[in-house]
């Protein structure tokens, strides 16, 4: 059986269900109901009902009993699920019972059946759904959910956190919700926080749902687009919270539709560990990035850098604030660090070293080696400091991961560009409903709710918690504490109590281990010891990899096991020992020294480990040693030795399986037995080693239990789990989670925490402290600890401090992301239509840009209809849409810096002068020149274009039209067209509207409807004699990924310019200024510029595209090159080295001023030196416009593909 905090038995079913005698029934007065209803124990248990004697007796015991008697708030909502859930379900639960695997199956289909009605609800069959389900999970997995499990399912489908304590089952509890909710066919996303779990959970947990009728899917690190597809697209996929989050930003970038994974919608979410995922991890957004240019010598100056902090003194040449996580050069260092460079000015604008100097003291002071990361194969990985595990494909921001590996001498990687991020906050708030469950999220209560809009029920535990948690041990020296330590866990393990160290870090987790490694103590039976056996577990790969396993058997007598705070999270230590667990340990070392003879894994298991014998029957121990004997000397006879450890280990993992699904019997043994004779036919008859082991695994794992439940016996006498913490961690939720380690399911435990002065919370937030010793005028010995509630009380309050400034630091996260959220749903939004919606909407966009370029270019050349027309810039609009709407050939004229061709493809032979002696006259506007037949060849196009008259002599009956592939150039689309965009004002305008708008309004949308159906009518001319030679579907897959690639490289540069924006607008706070006001507004117009930008990018991409109807070369350099003089080519190379140099400028973040980035225009109409009121009002009007055209861009960009009309303009 898997290894979890779910594991229970059906000899407790009589706690289950809330027992059957006076204790477990009681009359309610929470609920109506006759008197003698039952009443879960849980209820019973924790609800004293007042007694009359104690009025007089014990008054303040009796008003206690008053308040606990009366439901208020999180009690009010566990006393309506006991009502509305609980009771209900108990009493179905006997029927169920009665019903066959098949009827229980069909379940399934009624309750979608009646979903699909659509006069019932996912509430309305929620206990029917709950008892389905805890029964199946009875019959498959010999589990069945307890009373307050019903609860916390219930809480998990109104979208609450729930918290439940360290083995109360959150695994199991989550099997309601999820069940219920995927009979709508939307989807269920189980989130945990690591691949191990995930894989777990849903190989476990799944065989309920499958034998349901419901498809399960797990998500893997290492799983390819087309195994992500399939888990997506099931009823219930287990996830974790990075890869779920990825893949929503893999799949807004994905080229094509079949490259997207999550094709639905984010549809209902159980977190599990949901502190970990949306607190712990929610301090930093996930970034996709991609590379970026670096300048030259960049990463050379991290090495050299790196030496110069390495010979400097903090104090002297620099001074680091802790808590901040910043560093400060002095004066003397700063004269320090330019001797040492050789240069005048650490900080000269042209050459900065000052900078590359800060980055490697907060490399050498502020992250440690073996406690925010460890060096693995020449690279620098990243421990999880609130887990304990490392993360390899993360890597520190603001190049200090760079600095980092400067100074461990590794290979130096360039720091890359954003391409893609998103907070958690975010992510999961894109999901129609959202919960989750942990041990410890009270005090994060308020977060949860401001943030995500959660709230957090606290759910009452199934039998009572006898936990005894001890005061701190407050030491005055870290030496004093290890060596604490060290003689309690001496003590614990000589009197055969489990001991469970944590850790907040690998360097003292190994420390630790060294110690009781060479410690001297004497056993009961009198002999002297050196060393006391203990596991150690951290983030060392060989150790993580055992993670599970160690944690497992932490429970067994005697067992010492040394680990990070939070190690082996999700997986339940039981006292005595998980049997499962221990048959695969045992016949694993048997196997492996014999079948994979010299590797690693050998090795290992021929080492001593107390923590895996077994005491077995004699016939067990024939059993197994004839099982690994037949599997030796097959392997021998096969030539398969030495057989990898994989095979070994799964090949045991079956077995393991097998024996544990025959020991729990019925339904479950004979499907096992089923399975393997379905297998056996498979393979042609039976596999005599298989079978063996079975066998023996059989035999050994009732051994196991009977050893297991011995142990446990023994540990609950002496006192249970001894947990013991060796410093506090900044969260209390941590310290908690490492607490309730002991205690599991009413058993006894313990839990102390031993302190230092000299630990990182005192010195770093209470420096002062460490300076007033308390042993020093109180004569207490340096070993002695002091234990003071007012101590207990003050770390408390240092603790919530570090919490509300972490908290602030989150917020500011999510913030700041929400600012750019709107703006990332409006882009993604617009490329998932552009991937899925078809190529007809994709071409309403198209004509709706093309519309909207027209118009922006026109309000910049002063078209309105309150002007006059000859103020109206025609020849700057001309010039500017024929840079857009150009031929390849100007496109790139352009995009390197030559003047365009005298012989433009939009509107040919139409001069501004023409347009505008048209307007002024009132006369017809002039007409396009004629082009071709479509099936002219690309150089009589050109001809034309170029005036040369065109006579086809042998002219066609019927020559192919434009309008035979092109709706959109049939007449009555093109006057549906003008009429939108000319008679956008319905009805007879009074004459106030007509002043309004101007006498000229009319001339003004005739103008820019003139300058857009120029352009739509060349478009589909070119995709027109594309399309005589090119398969259509062929020419809309192209059109779209050209569409995709201007969209995707204007957004990733808007990330960048937004990063940089970031960083700009703290120094406005200097001036008065609201640095997050001033994100959200220049956030804004950098939004607006963007999108006009994204049009007209891609806009020019799609006529680049179509313009190879016409223009079928690319080389147009080499082709110039070719007709160049020596000397203009000379001058050429010069041009494209300055382009170059300044291209390279614009990729790298925080280069480019950020004014260059942002159009100040708005506030050129005023004088600074005016008024500051007046300022203030115009900064404010300013915002408001800048603000309210971002949401008009927004909604513009979600109604684009639609075909109900365009956007008109005076």
């Amino acid at each position: 059986m898997p290894d979890d905090d779910d594991t229970y038995d059906d000899d407790d079913e009589d706690d289950v269900t809330g027992g059957t005698g006076s204790a477990g029934r009681a009359a309610s007065p929470f609920y109506t109901g006759s008197e003698g209803e039952e009443v879960p124990a849980f209820i019973a248990n924790s609800r004293r009902r007042p007694q009359a004697a104690d009025v007089l007796k014990n008054p303040v015991k009796f008003v206690g009993d008053v308040r606990r008697a009366i439901p208020s708030g999180a009690s009010r909502s566990i006393d309506q699920k006991v009502r509305d859930v609980v009771v209900p379900c108990n009493r179905q639960d006997p029927a169920i019972r009665t019903l066959s695997g098949e009827q229980l199956r069909a379940k399934t289909v009624e309750f979608r059946r009646r979903l699909k009605g659509g006069k019932e609800t996912l509430d309305d069959i929620l206990v029917e759904a709950f008892v389905v389900v805890r029964e199946a999970a009875r019959r498959e997995l010999n589990m069945r959910h307890f009373d307050v499990q019903l609860v916390g399912g219930a809480l998990l489908h109104e979208g609450c956190i729930c918290e439940m304590a360290t083995g109360e089952g959150k695994t199991l509890t989550s099997t309601l919700p999820a069940y219920l909710n995927a009979l709508t066919g939307k989807g269920v996303h189980i989130v945990t926080v690591n691949d191990y779990l995930a894989r777990r959970d849903g190989e476990w947990m799944g065989r309920v749902h499958r034998s349901l009728g419901l498809t399960v899917g797990i998500v893997q690190n290492e799983m390819d687009e087309k195994e992500r597809r399939a888990a997506y697209d099931a009823d219930i996929t287990y996830v974790t919270n990075q890869e779920v989050g990825f893949d929503y930003l893999r799949d807004n970038m994905a080229p094509n539709a079949e490259a997207l994974v999550m094709k639905r919608l984010p549809n209902f979410a159980i977190v599990d560990e949901v502190d970990s995922v949306l607190v712990d991890e929610g301090k930093s957004p996930l970034l996709i990035t991609g590379p970026a240019p670096e300048a030259e010598g960049e990463l050379q100056k991290h090495t050299v850098a790196s030496g110069v902090a390495s010979q400097m003194k903090e104090g002297l040449d620099f001074t680091v604030d802790r808590k901040e996580k910043t560093a400060d050069l002095t004066e003397r260092g700063m004269m320090v660090a330019e001797q040492l460079l050789g240069v005048d000015d650490v900080w000269d604008s042209w050459d900065p070293w000052g900078r590359y100097v800060l980055l490697a003291l907060k490399a050498k002071e502020l992250y440690l080696r073996d406690t925010h990361y460890l060096v693995r194969e020449g690279q620098v990985m990243i421990v999880d400091e609130s887990t304990g595990r490392v993360q390899p494909n993360r890597r520190w921001s603001d190049n200090i991961h760079q600095a980092v590996e400067a100074k461990e001498g590794v290979e130096i990687k360039h720091e890359n560009t954003t391409v893609a991020s998103i907070s958690y906050q975010c992510l999961f708030k894109l999901y129609r409903k959202l919960s989750g469950m942990t041990g410890t999220a009270q005090t994060e209560s308020e977060e949860l709710f401001y943030t995500y809009n959660l709230n957090v029920i606290t759910v009452p535990t199934h039998r009572p918690n006898l936990r005894v948690d001890r005061p701190h041990a407050m030491f005055r020296s870290a030496s004093a504490r290890w060596n604490a330590v060290a003689d309690l866990v001496v003590s614990c393990h000589w009197e055969g109590r489990p001991v469970l160290v944590g850790t907040t870090s690998v360097e003292n987790s190994e420390y630790l281990s060294m110690l009781l490694s060479e410690y001297r103590w004497e056993s009961q039976d009198g002999r002297k010891v050196l060393g006391v056996p203990h596991k150690l577990l951290n983030a060392r790969p060989n150790l993580a990899a055992k993670e599970a396993e160690i944690v497992a058997q932490a429970g067994r007598a005697h067992a010492v096991t040394i680990a990070t705070n939070m190690a082996g999270r999700g997986t339940d230590i039981v006292l005595g020992g998980n049997a499962p667990g221990l048959a695969r340990l045992y016949l694993e070392r048997l196997l492996l020294p014999k079948l994979s003879k010299g590797t690693a894994e050998a090795d290992e298991a021929i080492e001593d480990n107390p923590m895996a014998l077994v005491v077995m029957r004699t016939k067990t121990e024939g059993v197994v040693q004839a099982a690994v004997g037949l599997a030796f000397m097959t392997a021998r006879a096969d030539a398969a030795i030495p057989v990898s450890p994989e095979s070994v280990f799964a090949l045991v993992a079956a077995a393991v399986d097998y024996a544990e699904q025959i020991s729990r019997g019925g339904v479950v043994a004979a499907a096992a037995e089923k399975l393997a004779a379905d297998q056996e036919a498979a393979i042609g008859g039976p596999n005599p080693v298989v079978n063996s082991l079975r066998h023996a695994a059989v035999e050994l794992l009732q051994d196991c239990e009977v050893q297991c439940k011995s142990e446990a016996e023994l540990v609950r006498n002496e006192g249970g789990l001894q947990v013991i913490g060796t410093a506090l961690h900044e969260s209390r939720r941590i310290d908690k989670q490492l607490r309730g380690r002991a205690g599991r399911q009413g058993d006894p435990g313990s839990s102390i925490f031993c302190l230092s002065m000299e630990d990182d919370l005192m010195t770093v937030y209470c420096p002062g402290w460490a300076s007033m010793s308390v042993w020093d005028w109180s004569g207490l010995d340096e070993s002695t600890p002091l234990y003071s509630t007012v101590v207990d009380s003050q770390l408390e309050t240092i603790q919530a401090s570090i919490e509300d400034f972490h908290g602030t630091h989150r917020a500011n996260t999510y913030e700041t992301d929400r600012i750019i959220d709107g703006q990332r749903d409006a882009i993604y939004n617009v490329r998932r239509k552009v991937l899925l919606d078809g190529q007809q909407p994709l071409r309403t966009r198209l004509i709706r840009y093309i519309e909207w370029v027209v118009d922006d270019a026109c309000e910049r050349g002063a078209v309105h209809g309150a002007t006059s027309i000859e103020s109206w810039d025609i020849d700057e609009i001309l010039r500017d849409l024929r840079t857009i709407f150009a031929s390849r050939k100007d496109q790139w004229r352009n995009e390197s810096g030559r003047a365009p061709g005298v012989f433009p493809h939009y509107l040919p032979g139409v001069t501004a002068a023409g347009i505008k002696q048209s307007l002024l006259d009132k006369s017809a506007m002039p007409p396009q020149m004629p082009m071709p037949n479509l099936e002219a060849n690309p150089e009589i196009v050109q001809a034309a274009i170029q005036g040369v008259e065109v006579v086809d002599m042998t002219p066609r009956l019927d020559p192919a039209k434009v309008t035979d592939t092109e709706p959109e150039a049939a007449e009555e689309c093109v006057a549906a067209r003008v009429e939108a965009r000319m008679f956008a004002v319905k009805g007879a305008a009074s004459l106030e509207e007509v002043g309004r708008r101007g006498y000229n309004a009319g001339d003004a949308r005739l103008l820019r409807t003139y300058l857009s159906e120029a352009a739509i009518a060349l478009y589909l001319d070119r995709y027109s004699r594309l399309n005589q030679r090119y398969a259509r579907t062929d020419l809309e897959a192209v059109e779209r990924v050209w569409v995709l690639r201007a969209i995707d490289e204007r957004w990733q540069r808007h990330l960048v310019e937004m990063q940089v924006l970031k960083n700009s607008v703290q120094i406005r706070a200097f001036g008065q200024l609201d640095p997050m006001e001033e994100y959200r507004v220049d956030g804004a117009r950098a939004f607006v510029d963007m999108v006009g930008e994204m049009r007209r990018t891609t806009v020019a991409h799609v006529f680049f595209f179509v313009g190879s109807a016409v223009e079928p070369m690319m080389d147009f350099e080499e082709q110039e090159r070719e007709q160049m003089t020596e000397k203009e080519t000379k001058e050429m190379a010069e041009m494209d080295a300055v382009k170059s140099h300044e291209e390279a400028k614009m990729g790298i973040p925080g280069r480019v001023p950020i004014a260059d980035f942002f159009d100040t225009t708005e506030n050129e109409d005023f004088d600074t030196t005016e008024d500051p009121e007046r300022v203030l009002v115009e900064n404010a009007r300013a915002a408001k416009r800048v603000l309210a055209k971002q949401r008009e861009l927004i909604a513009e960009e979600r109604d684009a593909g639609n075909a109900d009309g365009g956007r008109g303009g005076e």
